[in-house]
């Protein structure tokens, strides 16, 4: 998951990087699943799932502004899909900065109250291309439920936009991504309309080195095919 508030108030908060961000969001919803208050005034629905009060918890990090925290590195890393060398040195800047305090973690008031988005796991996608892939497909998703449409995999969306909606400063850094993802086939630019569509069926990216072999391995099997004795 990664919390929205990144892309607007807290964008610059300790200058983290996406992958800290990515980590940070994850932890601060850890921590808060996982406060002995947080299932004080829980309820139950008719489906028989418990939902805690989310205006409970914002009154809670508003007071404290720091929730207790006790987690693994390897459960981090296992939960984020992020190796586990690059959460060691991630925990330790956490550290450094005062973000991570023993058992605990520090929690800007109002930080939670955007809500966040769902990140997908197992794609291959580090950084801001995993962030900003999430951020297209829940795009994607509330254009379509906005116009009654299932099966629409556009979005009428510009780099300029979609860098002002994410807080980024630099259009130039979206166009990139979206490059960098097309050229992965996770996007395609319609050239008549100019609008993106997403691949929703992709899981895996191919890795330039991936795509090289594929390559050499088919021009393997045609020249070993012409080569046959008939």
């Amino acid at each position: 998951m990664f919390y929205r508030s990144f892309f607007k108030e807290f964008k610059n908060w300790y200058n983290l990087n996406w992958n800290e961000k990515i980590v940070y969001s994850f932890l601060v919803n850890y921590a808060t699943m996982h406060q002995d208050y947080s299932w004080d005034n829980a309820s139950k629905s008719e489906e028989g799932v418990y939902k805690i009060d989310m205006d409970e918890i914002i009154f809670f990090i508003d007071e404290n502004e720091r929730l207790w925290l006790r987690i693994s590195q390897k459960k981090i890393a296992e939960k984020t899909d992020i190796s586990l060398r690059t959460i060691a040195t991630i925990m330790g800047n956490f550290r450094d900065k005062g973000i991570i305090d023993n058992d605990s973690i520090l929690v800007p008031k109002g930080f939670i109250d955007n809500g966040f988005l769902k990140l997908p796991t197992g794609t291959g996608l580090k950084g801001f291309q995993r962030v900003f892939w999430a951020f297209i497909n829940e795009r994607l998703k509330h254009y379509n439920n906005k116009r009654g449409k299932e099966n629409n995999l556009y979005i009428d969306t510009w780099a300029s936009t979609l860098a002002k909606d994410m807080g980024i400063e630099k259009k130039s850094d979206i166009q990139n991504c979206i490059h960098c993802l097309t050229e992965k086939n996770y996007l395609k630019r319609d050239k008549e309309t100019g609008l993106l569509a997403i691949n929703t069926k992709l899981h895996k990216i191919k890795t330039p080195k991936q795509v090289k072999e594929e390559k050499e391995e088919e021009k393997r099997k045609i020249k070993e095919y012409e080569n046959l004795p008939f």
